[in-house]
């Protein structure tokens, strides 16, 4: 097994912290030249409030709230602009009366006029771009795109702009305010509140803000998870005051504010400089490159190969729609990305459409692709961790429990931190020595600096770290079981895997859950095995089986009700009790049964949330919270939610004896049952010992899966988007004419000057 050459920085671990993640699906630079690209601004009308649901408002107060704990400022510009380097400034059209035609009528239109017709940001088109129906309602007003990008996307028949953008700006008029707030001359910056908080908002009417806050940051990390990108730059204007923002996966640092027909020269330098950096200057991941086309071919045919074997597919069409999970033609849709060995090779890893995501401030950066390297299937799992949250990478944890003998846990290939460059055929010495940095985040680095304003704020220190881990084994998530055969067969090798871990390895995976078990199709077996992914929560137990982390760890519909309800050290019950609910949730959605409500049970045991309403035509229902754990409480007192006898059995069988194991259901049991179930959920061995049996002596149903509620919901996301890294081509040798009535007309000209001589 070889590893990556480049190791971690030393970290210090605290705490794991759950998975929820606000950004859903995911360019490094392109050519030169880019196309800008221009969206109505967003109307500041009542039908605002209407148009957005109460669901999206409260993702974007949870993003503002996380906000006030990552996002800095404001630095001083010249600082900022610094994060660009200065080029050609002597080319640079004149910067006076840039904007001064811009705050009459249409901003945005006005806006893109001078940008565009007095070439401040050359390369760049601004070319509207039509709306259509699939857009989301609220879209920043200008957004800059790669050149060539519209005619590849009239190829494909879309445009995405979070795969496309190369950086944004946001619009709204001056009476919505500013979601931040500069200190005045002489203002203790320890003590001053630099962001709107939901108090500051609700007691001055700026709630709007407060939710403009949280769209731009949803923006800026749904433009990162959807590029390959180390972070990007964008723009926020409220009437004529602007702000520049640099963002990355640890945080934001946000500019001082200034007004632009004031300095204009501040934007005009910021685009010049923007325009003339290069790719990696400009945010993206320089160790990605688009696949050759002959890679792009291998790359499906290898794919397409092993979603045969896998989901044993003989017709076209079924084939054809699984691979649109994998694979997406079209330009920059299909990624090399580098792997550096020991050994200092850079081996190609050929990946498309990631098969999950997870981009937040608040749980760094995830995705997961299938890929092919060296013609082989692999998994590639591409993060970015918290490195004081974190003892060991997810590679070493499976190293470590394949060296202890843990069953059903997946083959490492490869695992390390992502450099700052490839290294290349020849390189210096210096070259060499630049090779050991890593790619990681920026905002920390600030966080002690004299602007930084607190406010009294919690502000995060950390540092975030580009890592990349590579899996030789690759299947599907258990949300693809064909029945319940598979299904008890499946969770059963997971389950030797947890008891593997604790008893080989002293060791808890601490999220168990649907998507962290995957079913492999292996030669000679009839049915898929379970394998147990996802370690990177995982956590050493003490003497007293106790997790040594704080605090507890998982995705919450499968946490155990104590977990839920109390903060303490995690056990091997509680992970017993989440692969519990794996089973009850995956029968529940895809089993026969007699539930006459399913809906009511996924959301009230699994979710904790209680409908509010009920559903009329036209409008959704709307769900209110419940105490944490108390839906799985219920259902332990009363199987109010999910009583075996529901099913059909051997399954009713199974799920009575494992539900009394956990907790004995007093209504239906006699003293002398009671006694029969007494301390077998104290350790995994009762249960390990039914459940073997169990699957020896049962005939299970093997094709008995039916459509429920979350049947068939496969999430697709888009193929992460990639360009070829260029630099930016010089500038014409003339500049761009300045705006009329801008410059002295009285001046000689440079022909007539030097005649005077």
């Amino acid at each position: 097994m070889a590893t990556l050459i480049n190791q971690p920085p030393s970290p210090t671990l605290s705490a794991q912290t759950q998975h929820s993640d606000w950004a859903h699906d995911t360019e490094p630079a392109s050519a030169r030249s880019s196309s800008l690209t221009a969206f109505t601004p967003e109307s500041e009308s009542e039908s605002e409030s209407e148009s957005e649901s109460k669901a999206q408002k409260d993702i974007y107060e949870t993003i503002a709230t996380a906000a006030d704990k990552y996002m800095l400022g404001p630095m001083p510009l010249a600082q900022f602009l610094d994060f660009l380097p200065q080029k050609h400034t002597a080319r640079m059209p004149t910067h006076r009366g840039a904007f001064d035609n811009v705050f009459s009528g249409d901003v945005a239109s006005n806006l893109r006029a001078a940008i565009k017709d007095f070439s401040r940001c050359p390369g760049f088109d601004v070319d509207p771009l039509p709306r259509r129906a699939n857009y989301p309602a609220f879209t920043p007003a200008i957004v800059f795109l790669a050149d060539g990008t519209r005619d590849a996307a009239e190829q494909e028949s879309q445009l995405d702009y979070h795969s496309n953008a190369e950086l944004f700006i946001d619009i709204h008029d001056a009476a919505r305010g500013d979601f931040l707030c500069d200190p005045p001359p002489g203002t203790d910056r320890a003590t001053h509140n630099f962001l709107l908080t939901r108090e500051q908002a609700e007691d001055t009417g700026r709630e709007r803000a407060r939710l403009a806050l949280g769209r731009h940051v949803l923006w800026a990390t749904n433009v990162c998870s959807r590029q390959y990108r180390q972070f990007c730059f964008t723009v926020a204007l409220h009437g004529s005051s602007a702000r520049l923002f640099r963002v990355d996966i640890g945080g934001a640092i946000a500019s001082e504010a200034f007004d632009l027909r004031e300095r204009p020269e501040v934007f005009c330098e910021f685009l010049w400089r923007f325009a003339h950096a290069s790719s990696t200057e400009r945010g993206y991941d320089p160790t990605v490159k688009p696949a050759t086309e002959s890679e792009e071919d291998l790359f499906y045919d290898t794919i397409e190969q092993h979603v045969r074997d896998q989901l044993e597919l003989d017709d076209e069409e079924d084939i054809w729609k699984a691979m649109g999970q994998h694979h997406l033609s079209g330009t920059g849709r299909t990624a090399a990305i580098g792997i550096v060995l020991e050994d200092g090779q850079v081996a190609r890893c050929i990946v498309s459409c990631p098969a999950s995501v997870g981009f937040s401030w608040q749980n760094g950066g995830m995705r997961g692709f299938w890929g092919v390297l060296d013609g082989k299937v692999i998994f590639l799992k591409d993060t970015w961790i918290e490195t004081k949250l974190v003892e060991e990478p997810e590679g070493a944890i499976l190293e470590r429990l394949h060296k202890a003998g843990v069953r059903n846990v997946p083959k490492l290939l490869y695992h390390g931190y992502v450099p700052a460059r490839l290294p290349t055929g020849k390189m210096t010495r210096s070259q060499r020595v630049a090779m050991k940095v890593l790619q990681e985040s920026l905002t920390d680095k600030y966080l002690n600096a004299e602007w930084v304003c607190r406010g009294g704020r919690d502000i995060e220190e950390r540092t975030v770290v580009h890592y990349r881990m590579i899996l030789g084994t690759v299947g599907y998530t258990l949300r693809r079981f064909k029945g319940t055969k598979e299904l008890l067969h499946t969770t059963h090798d997971v389950f030797q895997a947890m008891i593997d871990a604790y008893e080989k390895a002293k060791t808890l995976h601490r999220d168990i859950s649907i998507d962290n078990v995957i079913l492999v199709k292996e030669p000679g077996s009839a049915v898929r095995r379970g394998y147990l992914i996802d370690w990177e929560l995982s956590a050493p137990v003490n003497e007293r089986g106790e997790s040594t982390l704080m605090p507890s760890a998982g995705t919450d519909p499968f946490l155990s009700q104590r977990l839920l309800q109390v903060m303490k050290p995690q056990l091997i019950q509680d992970d017993m009790e989440s692969m519990m609910y794996v089973v009850v949730f995956c029968a529940v959605n895809w089993l026969s049964h007699d539930i006459p409500d399913i809906e009511r049970v996924i959301h009230e045991m699994f979710e904790d949330e209680k409908a509010e309403n009920q559903q009329e035509q036209g409008k959704l229902k709307e769900y209110v919270s419940m105490d944490p754990g108390s839906g799985k409480e219920t259902n332990k007192t009363t199987r109010q939610y999910v009583d075996p006898s529901q099913f059909r059995a051997p399954l009713s069988v199974w799920l009575n004896t494992v539900m009394n194991y956990n907790f004995p259901w007093d209504k239906f049991i006699t003293t002398a049952e009671k006694h029969r179930f007494e301390g077998k959920w104290e350790s995994p061995q009762p249960l390990n010992e039914f459940w073997t049996e169990f699957l020896k002596t049962q005939e299970l149903p093997e094709e008995d899966r039916v459509s429920g509620v979350n049947s068939d919901k496969i999430k697709v996301y888009t193929a992460t988007k990639v360009f070829a890294h260029r630099a930016a081509k010089l500038p014409a040798k003339r500049k761009a004419p300045a705006p009329r009535g801008t410059v002295d007309m009285d001046r000689p000209t440079k022909r007539a000057r030097i005649g005077a001589r």
